[in-house]
């Protein structure tokens, strides 16, 4: 099927909608217009889409809501062109949104209530750099969750035997419960809120942690408080550590804080950076322990890179 939808369109009452991949057909696209939403999917709806390339653009929406099914095996839905400030979004309101294999490219996901899966030996991932987000969101399956986008979590997110993987260009950020093995190949982990955003507060991961050597944990640092990682499993730490001072606080030498429980630590880092205010004057020095990882404030700048 090719052809363009610029319209409201209602899947409903178990409705089918087929996308087959087709050499010699167009492309399906979504057009939003002035706030239409293109599709929308409710009432035991069903959207089902093989190998095939779906575009959006001028701020599209393709919205799951409750009872909505959203199947899309292989293929991608990708940002075609875009008017406007506001990125096109798939947005799971409610309802199912499963996959093997497909790709979302510069198209923001946003899922509120829903459950995404990724299928047993399958993925969804998500890249282009498109702000997307999870929200009470549960990962099904034994797939593969690829963030490629800025991710902002909240509530609590839980997996049956599915992995949360960052790879490059993600920024995994929030304060929420992952319930889920997360594993930081290449991409940032930023509990508590965005780099940036001056909030601290906790990230917990439900399963195990890994970060390899080209991913970064970010942790901000206050008078108040400080970001924490709380790891139910095993934490293997590699690649960047950045401690960041947030604005107004000054430590004091000595001062210690912990940034990361588990089950137990194995620490490989290679790159320890402080930042923020007093970097000029002072570092944090890591002190890791058999079940935490610890920071103390030191005399003199120093970066152990």
């Amino acid at each position: 099927m090719g052809g363009a939808i610029a319209a409201n369109l209602t899947i409903a009452h178990s409705a089918n909608m087929w996308v087959q991949a087709d050499p010699n057909a167009t492309p399906l696209s979504l057009s939003g217009l002035d706030g239409v939403t293109p599709v929308t999917l409710i009432d035991h709806g069903n959207f089902y889409t093989r190998s095939s390339t779906i575009t959006m653009q001028d701020q599209a929406k393709l919205l799951v809501a409750a009872n909505g099914h959203l199947d899309m095996d292989g293929g991608t839905v990708m940002k075609a062109a875009s008017c406007c400030t506001d990125p096109d979004q798939l947005v799971n309101a409610g309802g199912h949104v499963s996959s093997f294999d497909a790709t979302l490219d510069g198209v923001a996901y946003v899922d509120d209530g829903g459950v995404t899966e990724a299928a047993k030996g399958g993925f969804l991932s998500l890249t282009g750099g498109a702000p997307s987000s999870l929200t009470g969101t549960t990962i099904t399956g034994r797939g593969r969750l690829t963030i490629g986008d800025p991710m902002a979590v909240a509530g609590t997110i839980t997996s049956r035997h599915g992995q949360l993987a960052v790879v490059e260009g993600g920024d995994l950020s929030g304060e929420a419960v992952v319930d889920v093995t997360v594993d930081n190949e290449s991409g940032l982990v930023d509990p508590g809120g965005p780099d940036g955003s001056g909030n601290v507060g906790t990230l917990t991961v439900g399963g195990r942690f890994t970060q390899r050597s080209a991913g970064t944990l970010h942790l901000d640092l206050s008078s108040t408080g400080s970001d924490q990682l709380v790891v139910v499993g095993v934490a293997t730490l590699a690649g960047t550590v950045v401690a960041n001072n947030l604005s107004g606080y000054a430590p004091t030498r000595g001062e210690s804080r912990t940034v990361v429980t588990s089950a137990g630590v194995t620490w490989k880092v290679t790159c320890v950076v402080t930042g923020g205010q007093g970097s000029k004057h002072g570092h944090w020095q890591p002190v890791a322990g058999e079940t935490d990882l610890g920071l103390t404030w030191r005399r003199g700048s120093q970066t152990s890179c």
